[in-house]
């Protein structure tokens, strides 16, 4: 493709000397800054789209991980928080959580996110909630007309 521009920009010129023997009539004192402008854009543009390419690619390699899925599906398994994990490291603060599932990115598009989680959830056939986690997921944080937060019996789920 980069050949035939070249081709293109060389007829281009040749039109241009043509027209300048020949003393047609156009706006002469436009030209060079036509010329100029042009050169500049080609120029510009091939050694521009090169820099673009490699930030992409670049920005890509960032987002990637080591483990198998899409990055569509890696962007969804780092914006999920399950709570059984946030029990499991003892309540901590999830941004100081690493990580914040153990769901395999393959399986990402497969998870139940209004899964119930009571006091009967159980991690593995061996691991429950802690003592703690099932008195935490009997409430809700709820705001009043004023915006103060309080606790609030979770009745239904909702």
């Amino acid at each position: 493709l980069y050949p035939l521009f070249v081709v293109l920009l060389a007829i281009s010129f040749l039109y241009i000397g043509y027209m300048f023997i020949m003393n047609k009539q156009m706006n002469r004192s436009q030209i060079i800054i036509n010329i100029f402008i042009t050169l500049s854009v080609l120029c510009l543009l091939s050694t521009g789209m090169t820099k673009v390419d490699k930030f992409t690619d670049d920005a890509i390699a960032v987002v990637k991980s080591e483990q198998k899925g899409s990055l569509s599906d890696e962007i969804i398994k780092k914006n999920i928080t399950d709570v059984a994990v946030i029990d499991q490291n003892g309540w901590k603060k999830k941004e100081d959580m690493n990580p914040k599932n153990n769901i395999p990115e393959k399986n990402i598009r497969q998870i139940d996110i209004t899964e119930k989680i009571d006091e009967d959830f159980e991690f593995t056939k061996d691991k429950d909630l802690s003592d703690n986690g099932k008195k935490i997921l009997k409430n809700k944080r709820v705001m009043d007309a004023l915006g103060v937060a309080s606790l609030a019996e979770l009745k239904d789920g909702w």
